[in-house]
């Protein structure tokens, strides 16, 4: 008689713990569910510029990416990145969202000479006059119907980057900063033109 008992009480203590888990899993799965939605609605709502993509052509016969003294490809992949970063922070801001920007970057000519030649004090970037910053690039701006809006090609130089009344802002990390500095300025006259009249 005890055994039966036993046996109806283990039973009943089965079925209570198996709703309770039915319960916690259904609980934790309309949870993940609700995380899930509402998580995708940020990143939605987050999407408020354009996009921006970027390719290097045959970079290793760019005319100066030398970053270190042993011009070494490391050191020119420091200068690509900050090239990059400076399109995608720039370029990004002026793009209303969906509106998507390529560009393909044929040369760069950082700013000054890294030649031993260039100065007394041995193999160090020397910024002179006769040695400007340069960089030249096609672009495509795509609407966000994926319409081709303009495309063209860009040569820019900088021939009074060293009398500038505002010194150049830029963090000791970027390693293309005069680079850096006119692709903001195209970007805030030139990429808003085209922006605008599409």
């Amino acid at each position: 008689m005890i055994d039966n008992e036993s046996t109806k009480l283990n039973s009943t203590e089965e079925r209570t713990n198996m709703k309770r888990k039915n319960i916690l899993i259904a609980a934790a799965i309309a949870a993940a569910i609700s995380y899930s939605s509402h998580t995708y609605a940020l990143k939605t709502d987050e999407k408020t510029t354009g996009s921006v993509s970027l390719s290097f052509v045959e970079s290793e016969n760019f005319r100066d990416i030398q970053y270190d003294s042993v011009d070494s490809l490391k050191g020119h992949k420091i200068v690509l990145a900050s090239i990059e970063k400076a399109f995608v922070k720039y370029s990004s801001r002026v793009l209303p969202a969906g509106y998507e920007l390529e560009v393909t970057v044929s040369d760069v000519d950082l700013a000054g000479d890294h030649s031993p030649l260039s100065s007394t004090f041995g193999d160090i970037r020397v910024l002179r006059d006769i040695f400007p910053p340069r960089i030249g690039f096609d672009y495509m701006l795509k609407d966000s119907n994926e319409r081709i809006i303009e495309s063209g090609t860009a040569k820019l130089v900088d021939m009074s980057y060293l009398y500038r009344l505002n010194p150049i802002r830029h963090s000791s990390t970027n390693a293309a900063p005069y680079i850096s500095e006119m692709i903001e300025r195209w970007s805030a006259r030139d990429l808003k033109k085209l922006v605008a009249t599409s």
